[in-house]
């Protein structure tokens, strides 16, 4: 099932003609583990675009917790050569995040609509580019969020894999 879903994600971004594609994996501050699928669209100006599907899931002190979301973010990046990449680069974000969460004992008599939440998300991530297109990132992410049953921050910082893709 799970593999399914990221076949189906990694298809969908190549369908919306993505420029680059990368995969993100680590924890979150809940504590939980982490694990996303984006891409990023390049402009003509300063910010480039992306948007990551994300999920994230704990089991502590009995509590179930899981999050299925999406991050809207502008990106910035350090400077770059003619080629678009230099070895190493650092890119900022900031942008919207929405989520579904559930937790059984929490949100148990909740109906879907109320289990959603919203805010900001702000990435600081390095990057070193090994080749014209694959590219290792180390990545931390924090975001503020709207509905405090489960808090108003989360925390998330881990590791990807980006594949550069060249529409012409």
């Amino acid at each position: 099932m799970r593999a399914s879903m990221i076949c189906f994600l990694f298809s969908a971004c190549l369908a919306c003609a993505a420029q680059s594609i990368e995969i993100r994996a680590g924890l979150s501050g809940i504590p939980g583990n982490y694990l996303s699928i984006g891409y990023e669209h390049y402009s003509n100006y300063v910010f480039n675009f992306s948007g990551r599907v994300f999920a994230e899931g704990s089991m502590v002190n009995q509590l179930r917790y899981k999050a299925y979301g999406l991050d809207l973010l502008m990106e910035y990046g350090s400077n770059q050569d003619d080629n678009g990449a230099s070895i190493f680069a650092f890119r900022i974000g900031l942008g919207a995040t929405g989520q579904i969460e559930n937790e059984p004992w929490i949100y148990g008599a909740l109906k879907g609509n109320q289990k959603m939440n919203y805010g900001f998300v702000g990435v600081l991530s390095g990057e070193w580019w090994m080749s014209e297109n694959f590219c290792l990132s180390a990545f931390v992410q924090q975001k503020y969020l709207f509905n405090s049953s489960l808090g108003n921050t989360r925390l998330a910082f881990g590791g990807g894999l980006k594949f550069r893709l060249h529409n012409y």
